[in-house]
């Protein structure tokens, strides 16, 4: 399987249990923290950062050996300055799996029973319940983390009386787990708009009478699955008497394409989430192998940002394609729908629709403009002098991701309306039932953004965002 964890981490995250993975690693766990153990007893310990020095810049400076597991908590409260809005329930849910996921696979060099004890919070399902957005600096996220840990901890010392010991505070708050649950997160809402965007465009095909073979491999030459899954799809849609047009604007013609890029840039995206959970995440890493901890920079995850950019650009290109489509839909140019749909009830039809759908391409354009490395600055006096921006270049994905849907949904009304008023020949799935039956276009795209928010699309919520294709 191509996203093997990936997919496994989804599927216990959506039914709320936990992976195998995280009991077997228990040997792992243990024998990383007796290393550590053995290293701070030495009679002449070697720094260790973050166990018995200070952080970040500061790092030059020791900790007393009496104070090592005070500072752990310590830690905690002077990361724990983010304010502002929370991320969702969902959300910190997959970053909580995100979380142990990356301390199964040891390095951490946390105690066995800290980690005894998350997995049985896991399994209660006790997340933390806030955890504030923008609030990362971008090399590392361990301000949102700190809000993560504080609260985990919390529920430590109630449920277990257990109390942070050397390197645990460090542990619990470095890493790539925020922008790793964050980007899986997300891959519901991706999903989501994957599979009505594929649904408008089968719409497309059947307004314009489109020929079957316009769509199929022995055309376009291409056994790939980024072409192949959505044309399967499509032609099973549409029918052989279909007419043949000369020539139909290139946002119409090109549904394979702009799909193909797509598809390839969510693929991607996975890819960049599969690769960083077979990672260890922490800093310093601990293993029982290795002579000394090693001072490293897993907590970046670069792919998942370059990856994000990708996706980002190709939802750009597929708006824009909506965008055009959605105007010569209105545009009197397509045999049997009049200017602006417009009939003797609706003397302007929908001359504003196009104008709408434009300026939520433009906002997606502006909000986009900047790219993810274009910083150039460093912070902690030059130690931390590169970063990702990950949580940033989500949160600008999110963003597109609901404009992308709010343009579909609007399409779809759409869609709807023309079919009633003029073609009556399209054929909707059954899951889209309950918008069908609504006849104010207004109520129709708004339910469909509304429902999207909350999660409950007539979509298929498996563990790969593709499955919808393959039914």
């Amino acid at each position: 399987m191509r996203h093997k964890n990936l997919c496994n981490l989804l599927s216990h995250i959506q039914r709320g249990t936990t992976p195998k993975q995280w009991e077997n690693a228990k040997g792992r766990i243990k024998k990383d923290a007796a290393y550590l153990e053995q290293l701070l007893n030495q009679s002449n310990p070697p720094k260790i950062y973050g166990v018995n020095t200070l952080v970040g810049h500061l790092d030059n400076v020791s900790v007393d050996k009496k104070e090592v597991d005070a500072f752990q908590n310590e830690l905690l409260e002077n990361h724990s300055i983010g304010i502002g809005e929370n991320y969702s329930d969902y959300e910190i849910k997959c970053i909580s799996y995100a979380k142990l996921h990356a301390f199964s696979l040891g390095g951490s060099g946390i105690t066995s029973s800290l980690y005894d004890y998350l997995i049985q919070i896991m399994k209660q399902q006790d997340f933390p319940t806030y955890v504030p957005k923008n609030s990362s600096y971008s090399c590392g996220d361990v301000i949102p983390a700190a809000h993560w840990a504080r609260e985990m901890t919390s529920t430590l010392q109630k449920e277990y009386n257990y109390t942070l010991q050397r390197k645990e505070g460090l542990s619990l708050i470095n890493g790539s787990f925020v922008h790793v649950g964050i980007a899986i997160a997300k891959l519901i809402n991706i999903q989501s708009v994957w599979t009505l965007y594929n649904f408008n465009s089968i719409q497309y095909a059947k307004v314009l009478n489109t020929k079957q073979n316009t769509y199929t491999k022995n055309v376009l030459l291409d056994d790939a699955d980024s072409m192949h899954l959505p044309l399967n799809w499509l032609t099973k849609e549409i029918t052989e008497d279909g007419q043949y047009n000369v020539q139909h604007p290139v946002s119409i013609r090109s549904y394979p394409q702009v799909a193909s890029a797509l598809f390839n840039s969510i693929t991607a995206y996975m890819d960049s989430i599969e690769e960083q959970l077979t990672r260890r995440s922490d800093n310093p890493i601990v293993l029982f192998e290795e002579e000394d901890p090693i001072s490293q920079a897993s907590f970046l995850a670069p792919m998942i940002s370059l990856a994000t950019s990708q996706l980002i650009d190709a939802i750009l290109l597929t708006m824009w394609q909506i965008e055009r489509r959605v105007h010569f839909l209105l545009s009197g140019e397509i045999s049997g729908i009049p200017l602006n749909a417009k009939d003797k009830d609706n003397k302007l039809g929908f001359i504003q629709v196009p104008k709408l759908i434009s300026a939520k391409l433009e906002k997606s354009r502006l909000k986009s403009g900047r790219r993810a490395f274009a910083s150039g600055s460093s912070t902690s006096y030059g130690i931390e002098d590169i970063w990702t921006n990950g949580l940033s270049v989500l949160e600008t994905l999110d963003d597109l991701i609901k404009n992308m849907n709010s343009m579909m949904a609007i399409e779809f009304a759409l869609l709807l309306q023309i079919n009633d008023r003029f073609l009556n020949k399209l054929s909707f799935d059954k899951r889209f039932q309950k918008y069908m039956n609504i006849e104010n276009f207004r109520d129709q795209f708004i339910l469909l953004i509304d429902d999207h928010e909350k999660q409950q699309l007539p979509i298929n919520y498996n563990l790969h965002p593709f499955d919808m294709l393959t039914e």
